[in-house]
């Protein structure tokens, strides 16, 4: 009776597949990121629950060089606040799905990891969302981490890093390395701060470095 949601599934090695999204936790009204990792014949192999801090949720995920797993999305603040998410990035070892590592990310108000993929190098780079001070409007975000998971760059794309408004909403829902080692992310835009606001959809490619080329 739980509620459940299934955000994205991914092959595995073993030709089994990874199930990722969220789940209703059983004895509070948290909901918590879930992942279920099923054999060739779709049998479950196990079966985990991750965060309870409030909302959170489990967006996308990839099977490392290594054979283990790594797992984003985004969780709820410690602090309590309304609509204040950080992102969040997890491994997991892929035999019996316990955490190997965890690490959230605040970048403004509120953060979300929705792709994610690892390079050749062993670098990791991730696309989602940040929400800006104003809590009024988001743009898409890329980020690209060393090995050890620090951030070697940044990047926004929106609006108000084009024209210096501040109410544009840019939200990133698919995210792709391309050929030429750029990333390619698709989504959708709006202005939030227009009555009934026109809802675009959203193509963006970057090269390598984040520098956008559309």
């Amino acid at each position: 009776k739980n509620k459940v949601a299934l955000n994205d599934f991914i092959p595995l090695n073993d030709k089994g597949y990874l199930m990722l999204g969220y789940v209703k936790a059983v004895t509070s009204s948290n909901y918590n990121g879930m992942l279920i990792r099923v054999d060739s014949n779709l049998n479950v192999v196990w079966r985990g629950e991750y965060g309870n801090s409030g909302f959170d949720e489990i967006t996308s995920g990839i099977q490392l060089k290594d054979g283990h797993l790594l797992v984003c999305g985004y969780r709820s603040n410690p602090n309590g606040q309304l609509n204040n998410y950080d992102a969040w990035l997890m491994k997991i070892n892929i035999a019996n799905g316990n955490i190997i590592r965890e690490k959230t990310f605040i970048f403004k108000t509120a953060n979300t990891f929705r792709g994610i993929t690892e390079r050749q190098d062993g670098t990791i780079v991730l696309a989602g969302e940040v929400d800006n001070l104003d809590s009024l409007s988001s743009n898409a975000h890329i980020v690209k981490l060393t090995p050890q998971w620090e951030i070697i760059w940044s990047h926004n794309y929106g609006l108000p890093y084009i024209s210096g408004k501040t109410t544009s909403n840019e939200n990133v829902f698919g995210f792709t390395p391309t050929s030429d080692s750029g990333f390619m992310l698709v989504g959708f835009s709006f202005d939030p701060s227009i009555s009934n606001p026109t809802q675009d959809a959203m193509l963006l490619k970057v090269d390598s470095n984040a520098c956008s080329l559309s």
